[in-house]
């Protein structure tokens, strides 16, 4: 009996990711009602066809008691599990899971890439081939996602985050990951002195208050840290982050949230941000002097919603 005349490969395959899943739920621009469902199906398919991996416990679509159902399957059931594990994997449901990383939804993108991160990890433990888009990523495409991360908006910094932390978790090896976190590191401590600098100067010069409109932000690429570093799809099992490049994260990422904060913080008149007065004379003329006040760019108050939802998983990271 061949694999693709399996009823259960029909139902799975056929119907349930190529007609359901990909064209009538995902759709750019889909209701929440429509897209949750659309990433529950697909995340019960991949619980459902991966229930022997340890990754499938994360998944809050199985009970709390930790009840599952085991049976062992057989040669030809094991086929027709395999060959949904690769539709699961095949380029037109990763596209259409990327798609869901632009909606205007918090729970969804989070939702999205949560599904993107278990599918690296699917194919490494089963030895699939990843589609490209998880390997690569073109220098337009890499523009894109860190224009995206550098805007006032949160939505729009959540989906550059987003797609520059599946950027760095989807490379093939885990050195290549730690240089691309090395690298998103040497942006952020970049862009942290951009606006140092440019707050310094649109503080201390009146005539400089258009720089404002052309500030560079970090807070999009603190998130893409984060979503990278808590990513259990970064480390592959027995893999550790080295305590140097941890360090630096940290002081690097301290730094960037008290700089942003000057930014996005409501202080009323009078108040300033501990410290932030230290770092912004550093950039600012010395006979001038410098008061941290809120709302210096109100364009980026929606960054607040990023701060909140920065975690940290141990101890370590």
């Amino acid at each position: 009996i061949e694999v693709k005349t399996s009823s259960l490969f029909d139902f799975v395959v056929h119907f349930l990711l190529d007609d359901l899943f990909a064209c009538k739920t995902a759709y750019p621009g889909s209701v929440l009602s429509k897209e949750s469902f659309a990433l529950t199906l697909l995340e019960g398919i991949m619980v459902f066809s991966c229930r022997e991996c340890d990754m499938v416990w994360e998944s809050k679509l199985l009970p709390k008691t930790g009840a599952m159902f085991h049976r062992r399957r057989d040669v030809y059931e094991e086929k027709v599990i395999s060959a949904i594990r690769r539709a699961i994997l095949s380029d037109h449901i990763v596209s259409t899971c990327f798609s869901l990383l632009q909606s205007p939804w918090d729970g969804t993108r989070k939702w999205a890439f949560m599904i993107l991160s278990m599918q690296i990890r699917m194919a490494r433990i089963y030895e699939i081939s990843v589609p490209p888009r998880f390997l690569s990523i073109t220098p337009e495409k890499e523009s894109r996602a860190f224009f995206l991360v550098s805007s006032p908006r949160q939505r729009e910094a959540d989906t550059g985050a987003r797609l520059i932390a599946l950027s760095c978790v989807g490379r093939e090896s885990f050195g290549e990951r730690l240089d691309y976190l090395t690298k998103l590191l040497t942006v952020l401590e970049t862009r942290t002195l951009q606006m140092k600098e440019s707050l310094g100067s649109i503080l201390t010069d009146n005539e400089n208050l258009l720089r404002g409109r052309q500030l560079p932000l970090a807070h999009g690429v603190i998130q893409a840290i984060t979503f990278a570093v808590e990513s259990r799809a970064l480390r592959d099992r027995g893999d550790s982050l080295p305590q140097d490049l941890l360090r630096g994260l940290s002081i690097a990422m301290s730094r960037a949230l008290q700089v942003s904060l000057s930014v996005v913080a409501d202080l009323k008149e009078g108040e300033q941000l501990e410290g932030l007065a230290d770092d912004a004379t550093e950039s600012a003329p010395e006979s001038n002097t410098f008061s941290a006040t809120g709302k210096i760019n109100p364009g980026s108050i929606g960054a607040n919603g990023i701060f909140a939802s920065i975690a940290r998983l141990d101890e370590t990271e």
